[in-house]
């Protein structure tokens, strides 16, 4: 499950994400996953092995249940030095530890706006100023960040070098954002009064956290918050967060951890727009400058005898019965100026958007946006995936008869 490429990048959870990533934007929000191919630990990982031997057995107990900010509470009581150790450990410079990883994406797909993470460590500054867009420090409210879109970092448990406002431990957990368990959010506590205003204003994409017992995931499940958030998480045989996640209002991207979780890297090698989704066909045409794709689909269904669904059962058909204000739908190949256009009537609609094109460039598409949904308001939808990387392909598929028609654009 979801251990091919295809698969993991037909989710329609990530076309929207894509949309919302053209539209409007969103906010990355980043976990310490993410530093993992750094060399820097997992933050279970970390607690586990500072634990003192005479507190190993507790302190595994605790991560097992997910209270990691208990197991932290222990060591500080503990484990001499411990504050010590998170500055020569997370203190670091960052080292590069496979060929691709994914927060080096991170610049492409956000390369502007605010960046929020939980990390104590500096490979995001490191990353981002390697590719000549450094992020600035936090100046501001968080309000005013989100409406000028200042392109800053925004580290919300603070940073490797600071005791006074990194939040470790369970006292500097409720210190900062209250006492959640008991129904006490302190309203007047900056962490969750900025938190909140993310939450609730903008789309979030979570990258490496783990989304279980997060102090910040309890708060987003209290605002139950009608914003669409986002995250890129491994795919689990035994997962109960599908109610957590739907009391979130937050969309999984789902991927199976495999090779060190390589198909993260694909993931946002597609938001980057580096990647294209190649859709299995079940029927293959080629089509020039001047081909109406409808007709031309029919033509080839109707001459197909085997494992072909009758056409005058498919989206195809019906779109071709579709009046809109008296003309026919159409998918049409034309030229215009040195550009190869996909013109459609009616409009294609970005899926999970209200934004329409009444053409596409088969070679450049706008915003990197692929994938559309042609007659979506019907009981037919078409969609519409552009391949625009040679050889260049437009793929209709329709889903109610499980049937996709492969077009080979001959230039």
């Amino acid at each position: 499950m979801y251990d091919s490429a295809d698969e993991i990048l037909a989710q329609d959870s990530l076309f929207s994400l894509k949309a919302q990533l053209s539209a409007k934007g969103v906010i990355p929000f980043v976990g310490a996953g993410m530093s993992i191919p750094f060399g820097y630990p997992g933050w279970a990982a970390f607690l586990e092995q500072e634990a003192p031997p005479a507190n190993q057995s507790a302190v595994r107990t605790l991560l097992q249940r997910g209270a990691y900010e208990e197991a932290a509470e222990t060591l500080i009581d503990t484990r001499p030095f411990f504050r010590d150790r998170i500055k020569t450990v997370f203190g670091t410079a960052p080292r590069r530890s496979s060929e691709l990883c994914p927060v080096e994406f991170l610049p492409t797909i956000f390369p502007s706006g605010p960046v929020f993470t939980t990390n104590y460590d500096r490979v995001l500054e490191d990353v981002y100023d390697k590719q000549g867009r450094p992020l600035g420090t936090k100046k501001h409210t968080v309000r005013q960040m989100l409406e000028f879109r200042e392109h800053v970092l925004i580290k919300l448990h603070g940073d490797f070098s600071d005791d006074e406002s990194r939040v470790l431990t369970l006292r500097d957990y409720v210190k900062h954002y209250g006492d959640l368990d008991n129904d006490q959010l302190l309203s007047q506590q900056l962490l969750p009064q900025a938190l909140a205003q993310v939450f609730s204003t903008e789309s979030v994409l979570f990258l490496g956290c783990g989304l279980r017992n997060d102090r910040y995931l309890r708060l987003l499940r209290r605002l139950a918050p009608r914003t669409t958030h986002y995250a890129i998480i491994a795919h689990e045989a035994e997962d109960d967060r599908s109610q957590l996640f739907e009391s979130c209002n937050i969309r999984p991207i789902l991927y199976s951890p495999v090779e060190n979780h390589r198909f993260i890297v694909e993931i946002l090698l597609f938001l980057a727009g580096k990647r294209t989704l190649h859709v299995p066909s079940t029927v293959t045409i080629d089509a020039r400058v001047g081909t109406e794709l409808l007709e031309a689909i029919r033509s080839r269904l109707m001459s197909a005898t085997v494992g072909i669904p009758p056409f005058d059962e498919t989206a195809f058909s019906s779109a071709l019965r579709f009046r809109n204000e008296g003309t026919s739908a159409s998918l049409k190949i034309l030229l215009r100026g040195d550009s190869t256009i996909l013109e459609t009537n009616p409009k294609l609609r970005i899926p999970f958007t209200q934004l329409q094109r009444d053409f596409v460039d088969l070679k450049n598409p706008a915003d990197e946006i692929c994938v559309y949904d042609f007659l979506p308001n019907t009981r037919d939808p078409i969609r519409v995936i552009v391949e625009p990387r040679p050889p260049h392909a437009v793929v209709l598929s329709d889903d109610k008869c499980k049937l996709s028609v492969r077009v080979n654009i001959v230039l």
